[in-house]
């Protein structure tokens, strides 16, 4: 999902190809400084969540163009998978992995380098910068 002050639009990209709904209702540029969800509404009364997968989920301080969108779904469908798993704790996001070796990038498209000295967790400060992140599986 891409969110923009125009406008909200949601992208699925598959093995049955591409589909888009765009919500085009004005949104307020706001700060992302409170708690977070992503699958669940805890919002709602009526205690909404998603019952499934998510893969490959990434948050972005800026809005991707549908051709970004393309490319990352391109450069990871055919990956074998390796599931990370994220916790807020305070203001800090902490992320383990089973196996694999972690790689950081300030870009989507890289470089990327090793992330010395770590093997299976990482606890990363949250600040207005980006930094991406995947698992090399050798």
């Amino acid at each position: 999902m891409v969110v923009q002050s125009t406008g909200a639009t949601v992208y699925l990209i598959n093995t049955n190809g591409q589909q888009t709904a765009t919500n085009a209702v004005a949104n307020s540029n706001q700060a992302f400084a409170g708690a977070g969800t992503i699958g669940t509404d805890t919002y709602s009364s009526s205690a909404r969540a998603f019952n499934g997968v998510m893969d490959e989920v990434s948050v972005f301080n800026y809005p991707l163009t549908l051709a970004q969108i393309q490319q990352l779904y391109a450069n990871g469908h055919q990956l074998a998978q390796v599931q990370v798993a994220g916790q807020m704790i305070g203001g800090r996001l902490n992320l383990t992995w089973p196996q694999g070796t972690l790689l950081q990038s300030p870009t989507v498209n890289g470089p990327w380098s090793a992330v010395p000295g770590i093997f299976s967790q990482l606890t990363v400060q949250l600040t207005n910068g980006s930094m991406f992140y995947r698992i090399l599986l050798e």
